[in-house]
């Protein structure tokens, strides 16, 4: 059994010394050489994805679903289930993958209100092996309605409850071994093999979880034994997942028990690096040609330059990406005069999750690839108009859950505001204060929040329909929305007009234990 994450080489572009030096991983033609060398010396192979091949590439932003769907066809993958990142375009997006490819797409948990798709994607699937019957069920983290933008008519159901229908039924026709494939994280690929009776083994996707048995071949940490084994002498079940950007290829090889019902009797494997080991297919290497050709040509374009170092590190502090985003957005919006007042009194908050792990070189040409690479899902931004008290409580929710070590999405970059926050504190009482810049004053300057005044807040699309649970911002009022405006346009023109770009940190968010909090505090 094999399973693969994205395409592309790892998640940054590679350059000409990391080719040479063997730094680069992943890749659909290296994926294609280590799946068939696998189908050459094994004679029951089932290729299987667990969702999220939409977005974070170029190749997405420039391509869309095409050379997905190309690439999946020849790998000729066995099923696939949805992650979260396929409805990132609504259905209407969804549709061209799912009737695009040759082999099942599968989510038992997902009603697709009256989409043609309900025809197309399957609760669960079964094959033929030897003389065991086995089945794969798919299934889709219900925060998908959250994290992505589906749109009203999708219903994300519960996974288990969900789950036991199916493989209620999947036994009484006859299913001997059971797969769930799906995209919910590790804890619920755990808790399914835990609680719902009749899996078999769980292909898990979403957390990008590395699992790993021996000394680990790259520089990931293995946050357990590969696979996890749960269930008893008399059935076990496994949880397998294969970390995230095509880095590796999810392997395991079993034994089953025809004469028991297809019980586990052995297992073993690993993720496969896929490193300089593996040579590119020559067939899957000219399918990509055409596109990357188009892409080459589109990503070399020069848009401005920076004379410091870009950071995208922004989950879980200020990061001057995040800066540069967010002033862009303020800017955008003052130019297209679709903000009220004369001055730049207006907040601006960009989720973290929204930004890649994007790194630029300081005295560098920044261009079109550095652009989608820095914000890969184009978002567009709206203006709503919101209390003290609500927006005290979107600073709140950007730091529940906090970790350094499970850096979260949902973590805040701003513009328009300072904030303080503790996190000695428990969640819900950390912010220690917040300054607003004035709203309608002649010289910008910074004033303490007030509870019961109104201010003018812009977001992403994705938030303000409460995307990473900031449901008070759902409870907005919602204001004209600037249609014509997204962070990609917005960052277009705050290069083009700034070049050389020299943004750096300015304290917008601070922690009660930062040196330079102290540092301010003792003087």
């Amino acid at each position: 059994m094999l399973f693969n994450g994205r395409f592309n080489e790892d998640l940054t572009e590679c350059t000409d010394w990391d080719v040479e030096n063997g730094f680069c991983y992943g890749g659909a033609s290296r994926l294609m050489t280590a799946v068939e060398n696998i189908r050459k010396t094994d004679d029951h192979v089932l290729l299987l994805d667990a969702g999220d091949q939409y977005q974070g590439t170029l190749w997405h932003v420039v391509h869309r679903h095409r050379p997905i769907v190309d690439m999946m066809n020849l790998l000729r993958y066995d099923a696939m289930s949805l992650g979260n990142h396929e409805f990132d375009h609504g259905i209407a997006g969804l549709e061209p993958f799912v009737n695009g490819v040759n082999f099942p797409v599968l989510a038992a948990n997902v009603k697709l209100g009256k989409s043609a798709l309900n025809l197309r994607i399957q609760n669960w699937i079964r094959f033929k092996i030897a003389n065991i019957s086995v089945g794969i069920i798919g299934f889709i983290t219900p925060e998908t309605a959250t994290l992505s933008s589906p749109g009203p008519d999708v219903v994300f159901e519960d996974i288990i409850p969900s789950l036991k229908i199916q493989i209620q039924r999947m036994r009484q026709e006859g299913v001997d071994f059971i797969i769930a494939l799906g995209h919910a994280g590790i804890e619920m690929d755990r808790l399914i093999c835990q609680t719902v009776p009749g899996v078999d083994v769980v292909v898990g996707g979403h957390s990008n979880t590395f699992l790993y048995t021996g000394p680990v071949p790259s520089v990931e940490n293995a946050v357990g034994p590969y696979p996890e084994v749960y269930g008893d002498d008399r059935r076990h079940c496994l949880v397998v997942t294969s970390y995230a950007f095509g880095k590796y290829l999810g392997s395991l090889r079993l034994q089953l028990d025809e004469l028991k019902n297809g019980s586990i009797m052995k297992w073993a494997g690993n993720p496969i690096l896929l490193d300089k080991r593996f040579t590119e297919n020559e067939q899957m290497s000219e399918l990509l040609k055409p596109y990357s050709a188009m892409l080459d040509v589109y990503k070399k374009k020069t848009i401005g330059k920076t004379m410091v170092e870009l950071n995208g590190m922004c989950r879980i502090s200020e990061c001057n990406v995040g800066n540069l985003i967010a002033d862009a957005v303020v800017e955008a919006a003052i130019r297209k005069s679709e903000f009220d007042h004369s001055n730049s009194g207006l907040v601006v908050i960009v989720n973290g999750g929204s930004i890649r792990n994007f790194k630029l070189t300081s005295k560098s040409n920044f261009t079109m690839a550095d652009l989608y690479h820095m914000v890969p899902f184009r978002n567009d931004f709206v203006h709503l108009t919101i209390n003290g008290s609500q927006l005290l409580d979107v600073f709140e929710h950007s730091v529940s859950g906090y970790s350094t070590t499970n850096a979260l999405g949902k973590f805040l970059q701003i513009s328009g505001a300072r904030v303080l926050y503790d996190l000695k504190q428990p969640a819900g009482k950390r912010v220690r204060s917040v300054l607003i810049r004035c709203q309608a004053c002649t010289l910008p300057r910074f004033e303490s929040l007030k509870l019961n005044s109104i201010y003018s807040l812009m977001t992403n699309t994705f938030l303000a329909k409460g995307g990473d649970s900031y449901s008070m911002l759902a409870n907005a009022k919602y204001n004209n929305p600037l249609s014509s405006i997204s962070d990609v346009e917005a960052v277009l023109g705050y290069f083009k007009r700034h070049s050389p770009v020299t943004v750096g940190l300015e304290g917008r968010i601070m922690f009660t234990d930062d040196d330079l909090y102290v540092a301010t505090c003792q003087s």
